[in-house]
Formats: C-alpha cells, structure tokens, sequence
C-alpha cells in the first residue's frame, strides 16, 4: 500500500516481514500455498494472519491498509499503475511460475473455446509478459 513504512525501499530482506500483518488467501488457493512456503523457507511467523476469500478482497484488505500481501502480479496491474498498491521489493520476490493451459485431450473443443485458448498461449501471455516486465523494471514508489 502507498505509505507504508518498506515502500520505496531496495533488497528488503523478507524476515523483515515478520512485523507485518499478512493478509491471505482460503486454504486451498495455490496462491496461499505459496505464501505458507515462502514464509516457512524464510522461516517468517507474522505477527497476525487476516484469511480473505479472493484475489479482490485481498486487495481491498491491503488499500485499507489491514495488512500486506503475496498476491499474482497479473491481478494487481491496475492498482499498481494508478499506485492504489505499492510492490515491496522483498528479497526472494517476485516468485516466477508457470501457467499451463488444459483441456481434456479426447474431447471436442469448441471453437470458442479454441480460439480463447490461443489467446492465452499466444497473445494473453504476451501482454502478461509486457506488463509484469514494465512494472518489475519501474522505479519502486516513494514512502
């Protein structure tokens, strides 16, 4: 969030973390998974666990300054350009994954499906790329 205390700064280390409210994901989001890993490799115990239900709400849990969070880049584009949020640059961040596309290989896909498909794979994971490269490589905002 814009004026928290770790905005604009570089390399912060994430046991830094350990002072913060973390706002997270239900169980079963494979973004909270991730979370409880990079928190347990870090060997972090936040001071307070807030458990939201969905990438907004965890959003609008951090712009009313409940906590901070580990949330897919791709869901925060807006809030990141207009600087509602703030990316901190915590050490081990941002973590890359892969997305992967599926359907059931003996099954028909209709064309809709199809073509929305290739979209993903081709011109969605273009603009992911573009803008997740444009704000990794913006200046971090000021506190």
């Amino acid at each position: 969030m814009a004026g928290h205390p770790l905005a604009g700064a570089r390399g912060v280390p994430a046991i830094e973390l350990r002072h913060e409210r973390i706002v997270q994901r239900e169980p079963g989001s494979g973004t909270r998974a991730m979370l409880d890993t990079f928190l347990a490799m870090h060997r972090i115990e936040p001071r307070e666990r807030l458990t939201v239900s969905g990438n907004e709400m965890v959003k609008h849990a951090v712009m009313s300054r409940l906590g901070v969070s580990l949330t897919s880049m791709h869901t925060l584009f807006l809030e990141l350009k207009t600087g509602a949020l703030v990316r901190l640059d915590v050490d081990g961040t941002p973590i890359v994954r892969t997305w992967y596309v599926a359907h059931h290989a003996g099954r028909w896909l209709p064309p809709a499906a199809a073509s929305f498909r290739d979209y993903l794979l081709d011109e969605g994971a273009r603009k992911v790329a573009t803008e997740t490269r444009l704000l990794l490589t913006a200046e971090p905002a000021p506190a």
